[in-house]
Order: structure tokens, then C-alpha cells, then sequence
């Protein structure tokens, strides 16, 4: 009797312990994936998350408001100080007044120290790219006026194509970035 419960516990284990460990495996493989996948997530987002982002606007600008939504759900911390007249802060940041808009946003990078302004409805993916890698001289971007379709001015699926100027430090600017399309956006 012994023998025989001997027996049929080593079939068995032959038969089912290698059905076990291919279980173990693919769990252990398929949570590995889901790790990196949850590393990668958390890197893309930690490179803004932590970043709080000033932005200075009317009190009663909706689509400053927008915009700030736009950023919070790319991964930015948005906090407003609300000013009836921006003129000064837009010249403390060296913001042109042919490339002004109605907010300016204002943020100190953890890779260098040094302070930035984005101005107008930039698109959250080109601040991040920005931020990954800022341009020597660079005083931060700019949308100038109000583009139908960019981000807080949404109407339907219309846009009118704009560009995503980079603002340096001896007042000139360059194009940083095109958007003809509401999918370059994102």
C-alpha cells in the first residue's frame, strides 16, 4: 500500500509538477512585463509630476483653465496666481510682445536650477521635451495669440496650424515645433 501511494505521488508529480513551473513562468514573465511596463510609465510622468508649474493668469480666462486641465492630465502639477494685468510678469520672463498670449506659465527645472516660462497654449508634450533637454540660452516657449484646436482652445476637430516657438535669452526666437494636425499634439 505504501508502495503504491509512493507510486502514484511520483507519476503524479511527474506528470503535473512541469504543468506547475510553466504557470510559475508565464507569472513570473508576465509580471515581470507588467513591471517594466509600470517602470516605464512611472519614469515618463516622474519627469513632470514632481515639477509644480506656476501659471499666471486672469481670474476669469476659461481657457487658461483648459489649458491648465490639459497639463494636469499630462502629468503636470498646476498651481494658479491669479493678476488682472500680466503685462509685468510676461516682461520679467522676457516674453516678446509679438509672441505673447493670455497665461504665462513658470517653472524651475530639477536638472539645471534654472527658471523657465511657457507661454500661451503650448502643448504638454512639447514642454516635456523641452524640459528633457533645454537649449543653452533658452528662456522657455511660446504660442503666440490663441490657435483654434491647440490645447484649452479646442473647437471640434478643427485646427489652425500653429508653431511652438523656442524664446532665448537675447529676445530672438526660432521655431521650436509645428502642429498642422490635432494629433501632433499628443
Amino acid at each position: 500500500m505504501f508502495t503504491l501511494n509512493l507510486t502514484r505521488y511520483f507519476f503524479y508529480s511527474i506528470l503535473i509538477f512541469p504543468f506547475i513551473s510553466g504557470i510559475s513562468t508565464a507569472e513570473t514573465k508576465s509580471s515581470h512585463q507588467q513591471n517594466i511596463q509600470l517602470k516605464a510609465i512611472q519614469k515618463q510622468t516622474s519627469t513632470t509630476e514632481s515639477i509644480p508649474l506656476t501659471v499666471y493668469k486672469n481670474p476669469s480666462c476659461g481657457c487658461c483653465k483648459k489649458w491648465m486641465k490639459h497639463l494636469n492630465e499630462q502629468g503636470f502639477k498646476t498651481q494658479t496666481e491669479h493678476l488682472d494685468d500680466l503685462t509685468a510678469i510676461k516682461t520679467q520672463y522676457h516674453i516678446p510682445p509679438t509672441h505673447r498670449s493670455c497665461h504665462t506659465a513658470v517653472l524651475t527645472s530639477p536638472k539645471n536650477n534654472k527658471t523657465y516660462a511657457f507661454e500661451g497654449h503650448i502643448p504638454a508634450k512639447y514642454i516635456k521635451q523641452f524640459l528633457q533637454n533645454p537649449p543653452a540660452h533658452a528662456v522657455g516657449l511660446t504660442v503666440p495669440a490663441m490657435p483654434v484646436g491647440s490645447p484649452g482652445m479646442e473647437y471640434g476637430n478643427e485646427l489652425l496650424p500653429y508653431d511652438v516657438f523656442l524664446i532665448k535669452d537675447d529676445g530672438t526666437t526660432s521655431s521650436f515645433a509645428q502642429v498642422k494636425v490635432l494629433e501632433e499634439q499628443y
